[in-house]
């Protein structure tokens, strides 16, 4: 008796399009963190670490 294996391809196209989809967001959130802090940052005239550094130190 033989058993076919099922086709693993669907799926796994399935979850690599799903984790690209999650990078994207997860990129395009970074993105809008980054620049809505950007203006705040600047007019502090601090640096990229110090400044996010600050801020996960307030916490």
């Amino acid at each position: 008796m033989s058993f076919e294996l099922i086709n693993a391809n669907p799926i796994v196209f399935a979850v690599l399009a799903v984790a690209g989809l999650a990078a994207l967001l997860a990129l395009g959130a970074g993105t809008e963190f980054f620049a809505s802090n950007r203006k705040v940052r600047v007019a502090c005239h601090e640096s990229i670490p110090t400044y996010y550094g600050n801020l996960l130190g307030a916490h």
